[in-house]
């Protein structure tokens, strides 16, 4: 039996309570569980006298951040990949992946590929369409493969095209969206595999430097094995929570795999379903045709009784779901179909889950809730889009990232950033949640401010919440008897305004008693679980 005190800080224990001089300023931490949390004498005084004792310094305690929607795989892509954020429309797009090329540096991959990722043709001005034959003149003969923002399209050169069989009619401009779009991305992991690996470890400890204690992984069969590998040999930095892809379930199901299983540091959860696509991509399932584009209502990736069908399918195999749902008929599907299949539930230990949620009308918050789903939503995402959810959605009656009117009709929301969509850092998302504020305080008051959340709401949607949406009750907060995972910031996160909470820095994160990031040490401990 191991005992530890983390001694000489302020423990906050809610975000929206009034400052108070009996905070808390230790934790004793016994065989990585939280055993008391008090005073230093209190603490000290409920320890053995050799426990070992770590000086905060001062510093301030809260609990650690879980990212419920996380594709490491693709962050661990997206660090070959040349960045094409700053592309304004496919001229440019094609010009800049052609410089890319002449320079040889990032994106060039070991089999010949070049590789670009983060266009977004929803936030551009200019709105020509896609022209193959620019980027073939930029691109020649090397196979290019632009992976879209929103990780639902690429644009791909004719040689890109050619080497993956696809046939020219279905992708005339070279454009693939949707489960083209993922076969082309599955395909080119696999070819990558091995420069995927080396990086998967280092996107894992960059999560841990951003004060996040577990991840809950949306991506395929190379993550499960890396998770897996790294798992047995005591070698993983955070927690690890795995979601199936649906095309792997009977694989990973006769493996013995179930939701529920596993343990602390790698267990499973639902499968993944898709009912719509992205609103980048014009590929969300609308009520209603997009203002911007009046002949499309997006794609239903999956009708209602197939959605039922697949639901029920699932539990027979003893998982839950994870349905992807970002336009408000996808989201009403989801909801209607759960709601339908409550008695689908796979003992109720692990629920069922809407990945995104983004946009959802009134007079579906009703069902939303008696489907007994957790909303996975992510707060960065809402002040990148208001300008694309303003010009595809227009005014119609819609909540758009409605979180406030979400929980209100008791609906949780557990919150995340869907990495390498958003960034990996919570305090970011935070930022979001209580400001609805670009990084640059744009617009003032926040975009539909109404739906701003409290500190206290954003940080549980990012710790406690996003622990039950995986069916763990004994992490996401400070108490005694939960997992000792706690981070150490460099500022008091109730009482600095929100531009200096988005910048505050995670000095320290603690997982299970073990620091695993400490700014102060240039020399990081060694991973051992």
């Amino acid at each position: 039996m191991t005992t530890t005190i983390f001694e000489n800080a302020r423990v906050h224990l809610d975000l929206d309570a009034e400052a108070s001089t009996s905070e808390p300023e230790a934790i004793v931490v016994v065989d990585q569980r939280i055993a008391a949390i008090g005073s230093v004498a209190d603490c000290r005084a409920a320890a053995p006298a050799a426990a070992a004792r770590i000086d905060l310094q001062g510093g301030h305690v809260t609990a650690a951040f879980i990212d419920a929607h996380v594709h490491t795989v693709q962050l661990a892509t997206r660090s070959l990949e040349v960045d094409l954020s700053a592309a304004d429309g496919f001229e440019r797009l094609a010009l800049q992946a052609g410089a890319a090329l002449r320079a040889g540096g990032p994106g060039r991959t070991g089999n010949g590929w070049l590789l670009g990722a983060g266009w977004n043709a929803g936030a551009w001005d200019d709105r020509r369409p896609a022209d193959l034959s620019a980027l073939d003149r930029a691109t020649g003969a090397t196979p290019v493969a632009l992976h879209s923002a929103d990780l639902h399209a690429y644009w791909l050169n004719s040689a890109a095209r050619d080497r993956l069989g696809i046939d020219r009619s279905l992708a005339p401009d070279g454009i693939v969206a949707e489960a083209p779009a993922f076969a082309v991305q599955h395909e080119i992991e696999r070819s990558i595999r091995g420069s995927i690996e080396d990086r998967v470890l280092g996107v894992l400890h960059e999560l841990t430097r951003a004060g996040v204690a577990g991840v809950h992984d949306i991506d395929d069969r190379i993550a499960r094995e890396i998770f897996q590998r790294l798992a047995a040999e005591r070698a993983l930095p955070l927690r690890v929570h795995k979601l199936t892809i649906d095309a792997e379930l009977d694989e990973v199901a006769d493996d013995g795999i179930r939701t529920g299983s596993g343990d602390a540091w790698l267990d499973y959860g639902g499968v993944k379903l898709f009912s719509d696509g992205a609103l980048g991509s014009h590929t969300c399932f609308l009520s209603e045709p997009f203002t911007d584009r009046p002949d499309s209502r997006g794609v239903e990736a999956i009708n209602m009784m197939e959605l039922r069908q697949t639901i029920v399918r699932c539990a027979d195999r003893g998982f839950s779901t994870a349905i992807h749902a970002i336009g408000d008929a996808a989201v009403r599907n989801a909801a209607d179909a759960l709601a339908t299949s409550r008695s689908a539930l796979v003992g109720g230990a692990v629920p069922h889950r809407i990945e995104h949620a983004q946009h959802v009308r009134r007079e579906h918050l009703t069902l939303l809730a008696r489907s007994g789903a957790f909303a996975v939503m992510q707060p960065e995402s809402c002040t990148s889009d208001i300008d694309m959810v303003e010009r595809r959605l227009g005014s119609r009656e819609v909540l758009s990232y409605g979180w406030r009117t979400l929980l209100e009709h008791g609906v949780p929301i557990a919150f995340s950033s869907d990495a390498p969509v958003e960034g990996i850092r919570p305090l970011h998302g935070i930022h979001s949640a209580i400001t609805r504020e670009r990084p640059d305080g744009t617009p003032a008051g926040g975009w539909q401010p109404h739906e701003r959340l409290t500190r206290s709401q954003a940080w549980r949607a990012y710790t406690v919440t996003a622990a039950r949406a995986a069916g763990h009750v004994d992490r996401g907060r400070l108490a005694p008897g939960m997992l000792a995972d706690f981070i150490v910031l460099d500022r008091d996160p109730r009482t600095v305004d929100a531009a200096a909470l988005r910048d505050a820095q995670v000095v320290r994160t603690v997982l299970g008693g073990a620091t695993r990031w400490d700014a102060h040490d240039p020399h990081q401990p060694s991973v051992t679980p």
